[in-house]
């Protein structure tokens, strides 16, 4: 068991690294999703990271890191996430799309799709997502607004209430000094 913070870390580490090609390459050639369902496991809170994760780390086709989900038994793992796992959390639509976007994506495999299909295909759950679409529930991150009570929009100079001003200039002052 690791410190949460670290996993964190780590894990935000691997989710920007996986934009990267190379970089992917470079994780199927060690031992990373292991670590990664680790961490989902043990930290709830990194559950919706860990998919999206995931999902980009599968897009990038590498038969690697699908011969690892085999191995680690991800995709038993990811199918009890469909299962219901996600319900209770935040964002649970868009981690399901982003694990069924990564279960179809291995499924595509030279290699391994075949396996990795064999274990869907026996799957009940599965049944209930193969078929659909579910890129409308992929969305960017929500924003968090951390100051509260402050107006969406900006009060400009020419708005509220207005004075009348006086249609003269003022009077001149003269000096009688």
């Amino acid at each position: 068991h690791h410190p949460p913070q670290a996993c964190h870390a780590i894990l935000r580490i691997l989710h920007q690294l996986s934009i990267s090609d190379v970089c992917i390459g470079s994780m199927g050639q060690t031992d990373v999703l292991r670590p990664i369902q680790m961490t989902m496991k043990e930290n709830a809170e990194l559950v919706v990271l860990g998919c999206d994760t995931m999902a980009r780390l599968f897009l990038a086709n590498k038969d690697p890191l699908v011969k690892q989900a085999l191995d680690v038994e991800l995709v038993p793992y990811l199918l009890g996430l469909l299962d219901g796992r996600l319900d209770k959390m935040e964002h649970a639509a868009r981690s399901k799309a982003l694990v069924v976007k990564a279960l179809k994506s291995m499924c595509q495999s030279v290699l391994y799709g075949a396996q990795v299909s064999a274990i869907l295909n026996n799957s009940q759950v599965w049944t209930n997502y193969s078929q659909q679409n579910h890129d409308l529930f992929i969305t960017n991150a929500p924003t968090q607004n951390y100051l509260t009570g402050v107006p969406m929009t900006a009060g400009y100079l020419t708005q509220g209430s207005s004075q009348t001003l006086p249609n003269s200039p003022p009077p001149l002052e003269t000096d009688t000094s």
